[in-house]
């Protein structure tokens, strides 16, 4: 039965949806079934609410996909057995909807969002409209909420919860939020998402816009399980690009570049006493960079260090990307 199920996507999510097969499947089997299971399908939510009993399963991983990321729109969702969040809620409801609904988690399983900064591409305010009036509690900076379109005065009547930048928990998740530099009014965070994984710590840290680094940054970053981090511009196509010059300082101030990742990465792994199991490149321009292009740069720079193992993942404007489980 695990060879069917591990070869065949629609037969796997019948299986996880039968609660009594699953029951008597598990029982009978006393198995990890998740470790014969392709990870690029990540763990179905159903099985939450079908395992109750630990004696069932004992493999549990975190999931992360971005949904979407470009100047168009960014959202990252996190989800295990026991939470789901997203990082900005930059595109549509729909958009968003459509993509839990592809990996079967249920709008009612998420339990929060993280808001980086006021941008229209990391809130699209119909979006937010409907986090607020599902409850949905919305994290952000105390700072950015007078400039959050449409929210009354100190957030009253919303889910907005503000953050002093300290260490807060979301469930069974923690999250450290960490200021970096962006031209965004009310300032700009990253987070450094922790959850435990059979008694180990595991750390997911993501900066989707940030135009310069500090040791400080390279801290929160170091000694990270995945990390999810902007590569925007490729520097000699925004030199060549016909674009009025003032916008092509204020891209080079407020986003990374390639190389300029490639060089914090470095140094984050320089720093860490551990190698992530993942790179995500996330916000890369359509008009000044290309994805093989940004994966080459940095490739070519883990090379250099030693590191040419950890995998590259890409985003994408409007399509999700890979599944990374850890």
């Amino acid at each position: 039965m695990l060879g069917v199920l591990s070869q065949n996507y629609n037969l796997w999510y019948t299986f996880c949806n039968n609660k009594k097969v699953i029951r008597e499947f598990f029982f009978r089997e006393k198995i990890e079934v998740f470790l014969f299971l392709s990870p690029s399908w990540g763990i179905p939510w159903s099985l939450r609410n079908a395992l109750d009993n630990e004696n069932y399963v004992s493999f549990y991983s975190m999931n992360m996909r971005i949904l979407t990321s470009s100047s168009a729109g960014n959202c990252t969702l996190l989800w295990d057995t026991n939470t789901a969040m997203i990082i900005d809620c930059g595109c549509s409801f729909s958009y968003a909807m459509k993509q839990l609904d592809d990996i079967k988690i249920p709008f009612s399983a998420l339990k929060g969002a993280c808001v980086t900064h006021i941008h229209s591409d990391h809130i699209n305010k119909a979006f937010l409209r409907k986090l607020f009036k599902s409850n949905v509690p919305v994290y952000c900076d105390h700072a950015v909420i007078p400039f959050i379109p449409g929210v009354p005065r100190g957030g009253s009547g919303t889910s907005l919860q503000p953050f002093p930048f300290e260490t807060f928990s979301l469930e069974t998740v923690s999250i450290t939020p960490f200021p970096v530099h962006h031209d965004s009014s009310g300032g700009c965070s990253g987070f450094c998402i922790e959850f435990i994984e059979k008694q180990k710590k595991r750390k997911i840290t993501i900066a989707t816009d940030i135009g310069n680094t500090t040791k400080e940054t390279v801290r929160y970053f170091s000694n990270s399980d995945l990390i999810i981090i902007e590569s925007n511009h490729d520097e000699a196509m925004l030199f060549n690009d016909s674009i009025p010059y003032f916008l092509k300082q204020r891209i080079q101030k407020a986003h990374l570049s390639n190389s300029e990742c490639a060089d914090f990465l470095t140094k984050v792994l320089y720093a860490s006493e551990k190698v992530p199991e993942a790179i995500v490149l996330a916000h890369i321009s359509q008009q000044r960079n290309k994805g093989a292009i940004a994966r080459d740069c940095i490739f070519g720079s883990l090379k250099e260090a030693g590191h040419e193992n950890i995998p590259i993942v890409l985003s994408y404007k409007g399509n999700p990307s890979e599944i990374v489980s850890l």
